[in-house]
């Protein structure tokens, strides 16, 4: 289930549902809840697919009214906590789940919650699991901060201060995930009820012909050194915008930076990049094309404020490309694998993250170094042991009275 996606049609979330989903169709009769995404479309099978409502204006959402507290409080009280613009009356997703009758409800947002109540309290019973990917744990979710109101006052938790909030967030849940060692701890603060399952990938087979139709229709020459960013433009959480700035104070020949996804800063990237014919903004991309631009890398950037696991990380490092990372992203998890061999600079600083990127471009001797160390992180992080897992929590959740 995947309320998330009504406003994000790409990004980590819905990429994970689709996976999750995909997978447990092999073995069992499993469903989709959500909108239409980029990695799950009209017409997959057995995908509840919502419409969209009219009642979200993307514009208005990307405008800077968006931004202010008491705006978005005013909208997750009305719209999320009220379950406002669903696309459907709450009558015709009541009887779609009905059909379903489903026995375990996988949680991949925040936004979750005030449905999952709604159906509980209309007579279906099921087990929940809740997977942190909003990285709710963590300290950014203070009360009336923009990453907390969804929470706090959207989720209808009728706390009285964050903790409070989170810790009945969680015990609502018959289990949460916790993507990672620090958020493991910080949830058991708040309950017993969770376990760690890191994020895992599987690299598809390389198409070097794929590679070389990108070169031509983006104009990535030979031996230009690529820097590549991949993932949601949402500058709040990635940060990206300090990409932009680090790599147009490289000295000399810095090669070409690639960006590839969309979101709501995709255009103030571009305002900011102002024409450097050496930044390229492909947009959103097949999981094929995607696959190929790691390939065509020499180093992954990730600059994020925050991260409960990114995937994209490991995506890169599953294709050897040396990562740069900052400190908001460089999780416990990866550091025990990368025995120093990842660059990684304070979240903030544009001359820190340029003088990482100069070193690589430059080093070839520690690229070789970072690109076994990648190599061995994309071998301990395996996509089929992390479903494995999943199915294994699945059936031991549902095995507790």
């Amino acid at each position: 289930m995947d309320m998330g996606s009504r406003l994000n049609v790409i990004g980590g979330q819905a990429r994970f549902a689709a996976t999750l989903q995909n997978y447990f169709l092999r073995t069992e009769n499993a469903y989709y809840l959500g909108y239409e995404t980029e990695y799950m479309k009209q017409g997959a099978k057995n995908a509840i697919i919502l419409p969209r409502s009219g009642a979200i204006n993307p514009s208005l959402r990307r405008s800077k009214l968006s931004e202010m507290s008491l705006f978005r409080a005013a909208y997750n009280l009305l719209i999320i906590r009220r379950m406002g613009a669903l696309g459907v009356g709450r009558g015709e997703l009541l009887e779609k789940v009905k059909a379903v009758q489903p026995d375990v409800i996988i949680s991949n947002s925040i936004q979750d919650m005030p449905v999952l109540r709604f159906l509980k309290t209309n007579g279906l019973q099921f087990k929940t699991i809740y997977i942190d990917h909003t990285c709710i744990s963590n300290t950014e979710f203070t009360y009336f901060s923009k990453e907390g109101i969804p929470l706090t006052l959207g989720c209808g938790v009728n706390a009285t201060n964050t903790n409070d909030a989170k810790k009945q967030f969680f015990n609502f849940f018959d289990m949460n995930v916790a993507l990672n060692l620090a958020q493991e701890r910080i949830i058991k603060g708040y309950t017993d009820k969770v376990v760690r399952i890191n994020i895992g990938v599987n690299r598809p087979k390389r198409d070097t012909a794929r590679e070389e139709a990108l070169r031509a229709k983006y104009g990535l020459e030979h031996g230009e050194f690529i820097v590549l960013y991949a993932g949601r433009m949402f500058e709040r959480q990635k940060n990206a915008s300090v990409i932009i700035d680090a790599f147009q104070r490289i000295k000399g020949d810095g090669g070409l930076l690639v960006f590839v996804g969309d979101g709501p800063s995709l255009n103030d990237y571009k305002t900011q990049a102002d024409g450097n014919w050496r930044i390229i903004f492909t947009g959103s991309v097949s999981e094929e094309d995607l696959s190929s631009f790691y390939d065509l890398a020499d180093v992954f950037v990730l600059p994020s404020r925050w991260e409960g696991f990114s995937r994209t990380v490991l995506e890169a490092a599953s294709h050897g490309v040396p990562l740069v990372i900052s400190t908001g992203a460089y999780i416990e998890d990866l550091k025990e694998e990368s025995v120093g061999e990842i660059r990684s600079f304070s979240t903030g600083s544009v001359q820190a993250l340029a003088t990482a990127l100069e070193e690589t471009v430059r080093n070839t001797s520690y690229n070789q170094r970072a690109a076994e160390v990648s190599s061995k992180i994309a071998k301990r992080f395996d996509e089929d042991n992390m479903l494995g897992e999943y199915r294994d929590l699945v059936l031991k959740v549902l095995s507790k009275k």
